[in-house]
């Protein structure tokens, strides 16, 4: 049986060398498209490209944090910054400046966590209440059973976020409920003890 002729390799570069020529053949036909990455570089570092204005990540990792607790079958907490302008929440709860909300499916009802607050009903000591959190007023979201989750960078209310405060059609924070120290298992807010920061792990 006669054996096939072994077959060549090609030298070393050919293939870098026909993109090449591909990409030069390309910017020749379309040299006002295709640009170099140091080229693009270059441009936004002189300033010839204009930096993409994109919208806060802060509402989709809200979501998505929950999502993945929920799943994982824990309890999601929210960490609030009760003085952010627009901050509805009980104020019998807040304590330095703070609030821990359980915001799990069994503790609210009419959840929306949409790009600009989460919102939802729950009872307090037995007593309905309707909370409204700005996004930006959320400080972390994490599993109460672990701590897992993520902290978010303080942010600085602008002029027009004390604006949208006066326009928001959030509900007040309910002054008549009596503290009585006890949590109910659908209630969100929690004790003393559970509001502290610092049991809170990172997400790797």
């Amino acid at each position: 049986m006669q054996k096939a002729a072994p077959r060549a390799c090609p030298p070393m570069g050919s293939e870098q060398a026909g993109a090449s020529g591909a990409l030069a053949n390309l910017q020749q036909d379309f040299p006002a498209v295709v640009y170099s990455l140091a080229e693009v570089t270059r441009n936004s570092l002189a300033g010839g490209i204009e930096p993409m204005n994109m919208t806060s990540s802060r509402p989709y990792l809200i979501r998505a944090l929950y999502e993945w607790i929920v799943e994982n079958e824990c309890t999601p907490c929210l960490l609030v910054d009760a003085a952010w302008p627009g901050t509805s929440v009980p104020e019998q709860f807040v304590e330095d400046g703070q609030i821990v909300l359980n915001i799990s499916p069994m503790a609210v009802r009419d959840l929306d966590m949409n790009n600009q607050a989460v919102s939802f009903l729950a009872r307090f000591n037995g007593e309905p209440c309707e909370v409204y959190v700005p996004v930006s007023a959320v400080s972390a979201v994490y599993a109460r059973e672990n701590g897992q989750g993520t902290v978010f960078d303080p942010e600085q209310p602008g002029p027009e976020a004390v604006a949208k405060s006066v326009e928001t059609n959030a509900p007040p924070p309910e002054k008549e409920q009596k503290d009585t120290g006890k949590e109910g298992k659908s209630q969100p807010g929690t004790s003393k003890k559970r509001k502290s920061a610092t049991v809170l792990k990172l997400i790797r």
